[in-house]
């Protein structure tokens, strides 16, 4: 058997779901506090799903197993975004590598569905510092996007935002600054410019700009990202339209995002500003 983590030779085996090995118990320790504290009951249905008899039998198990898998895609996907904005990205990296797995057992090893692990893997990365292995990945999600021929703007505007970080990580600042812009242009394209989608994109694009002393450019798209999730909160609905919903790692960003918009603010003496950030986290 090979460990979850490293892939070498493993004899402890978790005793909760009795299918994942670990090779010490540093590595099921730091499983354990990444993501397999949240699907360990999940990963054990699937080692117990029941034989089946009959053709439908077998049918309704397989549909069981790749609901049980899809969930456990999705915890693994929220669990590492949340270690990603907490700065735990040693912990982001299992849950991500959990994420991929089960992505490429229900859609297949080629799958646009392969993207968003491959980004969370790259920005953990990137957060440890590990800058070619992040740029390996990302090679990996662009590879994805380019053979499926997929035109999804939301997946571009992923892949953009990515390398924008490592360009950033490696302070290739003018380079780093057209990849943020084209996040921002596909987002807006998939989702239109106000979208709270946008913000976290405005908010990489502001970051470069602030290494290159673009002050009041920053202070415009801070404030642009506030007032986006003002109108979100507390703006009034048309008739007829239906808001979009935040999934988890959509709130996690968000809580990201405007805590550091306020904490700008603060440090600058806007009060204003960052009281009006503060009662968007809020």
């Amino acid at each position: 058997m090979a460990c979850e983590l490293c892939q070498k030779p493993a004899l402890l085996l978790c005793t909760g779901c009795r299918c994942a090995y670990y090779c010490c118990d540093d590595h099921q320790k730091t499983a354990w506090a990444s993501v397999h504290s949240k699907v360990c009951r999940l990963v054990g249905a699937l080692g117990s799903a029941r034989a089946f008899c009959t053709l439908e039998e077998r049918r309704q198990r397989d549909e069981t197993v790749r609901q049980q898998k899809l969930r456990i895609m999705q915890t693994s996907i929220m669990c590492g975004t949340r270690h990603i904005f907490s700065d735990r990205p040693g912990l982001a990296m299992p849950a991500a590598k959990q994420a991929l797995t089960m992505a490429a057992e229900v859609f297949g090893a080629s799958s646009v569905e392969l993207i968003r692990p491959f980004l969370m893997l790259a920005s953990a990365c990137v957060l440890l510092g590990e800058l070619n292995s992040a740029e390996g990945y990302l090679s990996q999600g662009e590879w994805t996007l380019i053979y499926a021929k997929s035109e999804d703007h939301a997946l571009r505007a992923w892949l953009f935002r990515g390398w924008g970080q490592l360009l950033a990580a490696r302070r290739e600042w003018v380079q780093a600054k057209w990849c943020c812009a084209e996040d921002v242009h596909h987002c807006a394209e998939a989702f239109g410019p106000q979208d709270v989608r946008c913000t976290l994109g405005y908010f990489r694009l502001a970051e470069s700009l602030l290494q290159m002393e673009k002050f009041d450019i920053v202070s415009s798209l801070f404030r642009q990202i506030v007032t986006i999730w003002q109108q979100y909160f507390y703006g009034e609905v048309e008739e007829g339209e239906v808001p979009h919903r935040l999934s988890d790692p959509e709130v996690i960003e968000a809580l990201h995002v405007l805590t550091l918009i306020r904490k700008s603010f603060t440090s600058t003496g806007d009060d204003a500003a960052a009281g009006l950030s503060l009662a968007a986290v809020s």
